[in-house]
């Protein structure tokens, strides 16, 4: 009996050590620590009141001075700002596509750490995901979580997922185990007993306008 328990003991510890890196720190740790520096607050400005910005969204640096974002982010107020270093810099809209809720935001100098974009049509179903973004204003919050489906959507293929999404997640990025970005979070179905049911816009849209964009030409 006391064989066969610590052989259990010896599975059970195997097992967690299969989620940990080389290094002996979880795929969590490993994910925050790549890209939490590339994932950004939104601020809302309205009426050019730069006393009264309050956050509203979230956004991922995919080039150095450019944002993807969701357009009911980008598009919600006035202006819109990114906290820096604990700095508010402006932003301005570089693309828009509201049917597929994506928007692209530039600021004016190339500071950002740009994350690494996966193909989401590679994204297997049941593969482990973690979402990064500001919910109800908690900025650079990590969720864990999986690929639960994937769905038609206007026309597009997008990523059903179980990790939290809240209020303020949306513009904020959904990544792999290997800090690859798969998509940004903009949806979330709500309603009595639901539970765990959220989206992402895939890699695929952002790519396709990144490649093609003149960074010196505003896109709408």
């Amino acid at each position: 009996m006391y064989k066969q328990l610590f052989s259990l003991i010896l599975l059970i510890n195997f097992a967690f050590m299969g989620q940990l890196h080389a290094d002996g720190i979880s795929a969590a740790e490993k994910v925050y620590q790549d890209v939490n520096t590339s994932i950004f607050m939104v601020f809302d400005i309205k009426n050019h009141d730069y006393k009264k910005a309050v956050e509203y969204g979230s956004a991922v640096a995919v080039g150095k001075d450019i944002l993807a974002t969701n357009c009911h982010v980008a598009l919600k107020g006035d202006e819109h700002l990114i906290k820096i270093n604990s700095k508010l810099i402006p932003t301005t809209v570089l693309y828009v596509n509201e049917p597929q809720d994506l928007c692209l935001l530039k600021i004016n100098q190339k500071i950002l750490k740009p994350v690494k974009l996966r193909n989401a049509n590679d994204v297997r179903i049941g593969e482990e995901v973690f979402t990064i973004g500001s919910p109800k204003g908690y900025e650079r919050t990590i969720s864990r979580g999986i690929i639960s489906n994937k769905i038609k959507y206007n026309m597009t293929s997008i990523l059903q997922t179980d990790a939290a999404i809240s209020p303020g997640s949306s513009g904020g990025g959904l990544f792999d185990t290997k800090s690859h970005l798969i998509g940004i979070t903009f949806l979330k179905n709500e309603g009595a007993g639901v539970e765990g049911i959220g989206f992402a816009l895939p890699t695929e849209l952002i790519a396709a306008v990144v490649n093609k964009l003149d960074s010196n030409k505003i896109v709408t």
